[in-house]
């Protein structure tokens, strides 16, 4: 029986976390984040593992609303927070920020990276870093408020798509073009309602969270691995070339765990904590 299919009974699924030795399952969507949910759930009492993609992932989800106990969904907020909540479970864990990716492009685990590309542990990049996130937000805010409205209002409109290269200046990457944001926004806009556009902005101005939290992780990857591949060389006599791949194994895990803990670390641990009151280890 493959292991990201839902053909599992539900006794199966609850003697499964035994057969790998553990006590719970930890179920997340896909493959990449496995790695990254790893980090915060303890090695000795869970397992993580894929379930093949979105359609599963759900079913999975649908099952916790059921009432089922036995083990632990873990995933994306994405832009649920402004609508009606998927799931009322405490054993649906979600990031704080849309997705993974943006907790992975911390600006502290950026510069952490940096440092041991460039060889040179007192490199400080964090005020360029913040600097840079700065003015690539501001350059696609207007998409932002786009890409959340489609989602809340179900508008069925692609907006910010997995990778912001197409709205990058060629000339000066990573920095964005503001022509080729505001010639998509022209060409997107009029299928939306003004008082949709109105009240995410409403939304967006209200939110406590940085917009580089809000905005969809994977469109600014590739806005992040050109600033480091050009960083690095900028501040050191390395000359590293990170590709999609080699940015997701440099950034998955946190590496430079910040005291205070922050925000979006405490959010997936806090709800872990009450994820240990509940659960049914049975």
């Amino acid at each position: 029986m493959a292991a990201n299919t839902l053909s599992y009974s539900e006794s199966g699924l609850r003697v499964k976390a035994a057969f790998y030795n553990k006590k719970a399952m930890v179920y997340v969507e896909g493959t990449d984040d496995i790695i990254f949910w790893e980090q915060f759930f303890d090695k000795q009492v869970y397992k993580v593992e894929d379930v093949g993609g979105c359609g599963n992932f759900k079913s999975y989800i649908q099952r916790l609303n059921n009432g089922e106990k036995s083990f632990v969904v873990a995933g994306d907020l994405d832009y649920s927070t402004y609508k009606s909540p998927i799931c009322t479970s405490k054993l649906y864990v979600t990031t704080y920020c849309h997705s993974i990716e943006n907790m992975m492009y911390c600006p502290h685990n950026i510069n952490h990276a940096v440092q041991r590309l460039a060889r040179d542990s007192r490199i400080d990049s964090i005020g360029e870093i913040e600097d840079f996130y700065n003015r690539f937000i501001a350059g696609v805010e207007n998409l932002l408020i786009l890409d959340a409205a489609n989602n809340i209002y179900n508008k069925g409109v692609s907006i910010l798509g997995d990778s912001c290269y197409r709205f990058l200046d060629k000339d000066n990457l990573p920095e964005i073009d503001s022509t080729l944001v505001n010639n998509f926004y022209n060409s997107k806009v009029g299928q939306f309602e003004m008082h949709e556009i109105n009240a995410v902005k409403t939304i967006l101005q209200t939110e406590p969270r940085p917009k580089r939290l809000l905005i969809k992780g994977h469109f600014l990857t590739e806005a992040i691995r050109i600033w480091i591949n050009k960083r690095v060389p900028a501040v050191s006599n390395k000359n590293p070339q990170l590709n999609g791949d080699a940015l997701y194994e440099t950034l998955v895990t946190c590496h430079d765990i910040c005291d205070p803990i922050c925000k979006e670390r405490k959010h997936i641990l806090d709800q872990i904590g009450e994820v240990e009151q509940i659960i049914d280890f049975t």
